[in-house]
């Protein structure tokens, strides 16, 4: 299913680790001193798996641009992916997407769901 969808929601978040380069467990603060900690899949991209070529270059990039520790501002989307991970743009200082930043610098590709092939 190649379906593009809007943000829904604006959060502050925590890194907690990542994962991989697309998938990342976030603390978020959904206000009122009510936070939730989960798994979270960059929305609109894939990155190498583990044991694949560019894995670690991957990985590497998203931990200097938002390493454990830092607090990121974040956009969710309604649905999550097919492993009940929710989508998510994750923002930099500057305003850009850690999604776009990868897609850019040739680490990860667009994906919208389907096949991978």
């Amino acid at each position: 299913m190649n379906v593009t969808m809007e943000p829904t929601f604006t959060y502050f978040a925590r890194v907690e680790r990542w994962v991989d380069g697309d998938t990342v467990w976030l603390t978020v603060d959904l206000g009122f001193r009510i936070t939730a900690r989960t798994d979270f899949r960059l929305y609109g991209i894939n990155t190498p798996e583990r044991n694949q070529p560019g894995y670690a270059e991957a990985n590497a990039r998203v931990n200097i641009l938002a390493p454990a520790g830092t607090i990121v501002p974040i956009k969710t989307y309604k649905n999550p992916d097919k492993y009940g991970r929710w989508l998510v743009d994750i923002y930099t200082p500057d305003q850009r997407t850690l999604n776009g930043i990868l897609i850019s610098e040739g680490l990860a590709v667009p994906y919208f769901g389907g096949s991978r092939t």
